[in-house]
């Protein structure tokens, strides 16, 4: 009896690609992996109680103040998630390759029958599959500060496609250095080096700019080069509910500018080690 996975060609062939299948095998026959999950479900729920009553303010009998204690809540939640899921991200596919090679299996792997596209994206979904399901263990703890007022299931919906989103991006970032380089600790260098840039370099040039002509950073230019952070979409789960009126458009365009900047990124990168690949297969490259 066919699953329900068959009656979607695309997504059963990408499913059934040997090197997602074999990745995921051996990482989930690991009891580590169990206890990872288990741990970081279990420090997520114990968060929410101390978020909720650090955040509330009980001493206030202002309805609209504590109607917005669950929106709070979510919001740290969700920022704390993010910064973990900016350094777990990349650590999961920076070494995709490059273990490969120290392992001597790489060559095996260029020789099979595989499409370097099917060899990148079973790479790639491999190594994020893990933190995929990390996000959507967080799902019912999300749900749960619903019920704390100031939040709507499209707040917990839009903050979780935007995790896997930006996950996967910086997957790919940690996969474009793990088959450039030959050394496991050269790609996690250079991939966090990179990881560092995007999110800090922005930011970092627009301040020296402003103090090397002893002016203040003009608000635009502070705007653009926090939007490359992921923080900065997710945070439009409070600007836009708090300060709608002054803040939307403003956070709207933010938004944007990060998920054209990480796509566009992404697939530039997929060119090129798809471009890589091709060249190793065809004997023109080492």
């Amino acid at each position: 009896m066919s699953s329900w996975i068959d009656r979607f060609p695309r997504m059963s062939a990408l499913l059934d690609n040997p090197v997602l299948q074999r990745e995921i095998r051996s990482r989930f026959r690991r009891k580590r992996t169990f206890f990872t999950l288990t741990s970081k479900l279990i420090l997520a729920a114990a968060l929410v109680p101390i978020l909720y009553f650090a955040i509330n303010p009980r001493t206030s009998s202002n309805p609209a103040e504590e109607s917005q204690s669950g929106l709070f809540t979510f919001t740290t939640l969700v920022m704390i998630e993010a910064a973990l899921l900016l350094l777990l991200s990349p650590a999961m596919s920076c070494t995709s390759f490059t273990v490969e090679k120290e392992q001597r299996t790489f060559d095996l792997l260029v020789a099979t029958r595989l499409t370097p596209t099917e060899i990148i994206l079973g790479k790639l979904l491999a190594s994020q599959y893990y933190v995929i399901l990390l996000i959507l263990g967080s799902a019912p703890i999300f749900i749960l500060t619903i019920f704390f007022g100031g939040l709507s299931p499209n707040h917990v919906l839009g903050a979780i496609l935007y995790l896997i989103f930006f996950s996967m991006a910086y997957g790919v970032i940690g996969l474009y250095f793990s088959l450039m380089t030959s050394k496991t600790a050269l790609s996690v260098s250079l991939t966090y080096l990179s990881v560092l840039l995007i999110n800090g370099g922005p930011l970092l040039a627009v301040v020296l700019c402003a103090q090397l002509l002893d002016t203040n950073p003009d608000t635009f230019a502070l705007f653009s080069a926090t939007s490359t952070t992921p923080f900065f979409p997710l945070s439009e789960i409070l600007f836009v509910e708090v300060r709608k009126e002054s803040f939307r458009e403003l956070v709207v365009g933010g938004t944007a500018i990060n998920i054209v900047f990480l796509t566009s990124l992404s697939f530039v990168l997929f060119l090129l080690m798809k471009r890589k690949l091709l060249s190793i297969s065809d004997g023109k490259d080492e």
